[in-house]
């Protein structure tokens, strides 16, 4: 990943749509590790994610499964919401 000087991003928020996004195609959830895994960042660092993301909605965790939260598919909604015309040609 750039540098975050050199791209004007915030690493720790790159760091959470990078988990979000990794969460996309898996509707089952993946644990903590798995996700680490799958996006090679640091498994202490995917904890401290989770736990915030969490806080916001934005995942929700069962069994130590981690799943898209309420939150996160809201946001999917209003998104779905403005792409639609506002009235439907006939």
């Amino acid at each position: 990943m750039p540098s975050n000087t050199a791209t004007g991003r915030v690493q720790v928020i790159d760091r959470a749509f990078i988990v979000l996004n990794a969460l996309l195609p898996l509707p089952d959830g993946a644990s903590a590790l798995t996700l680490a895994n799958l996006t090679q960042i640091d498994r202490t660092t995917v904890h401290r994610l989770l736990r915030t993301l969490l806080h916001w909605g934005m995942v929700q965790a069962r069994d130590g499964m981690y799943t898209l939260g309420p939150q996160c598919l809201a946001h999917r909604s209003c998104s779905r919401a403005r792409m639609m015309p506002a009235n439907p040609s006939r």
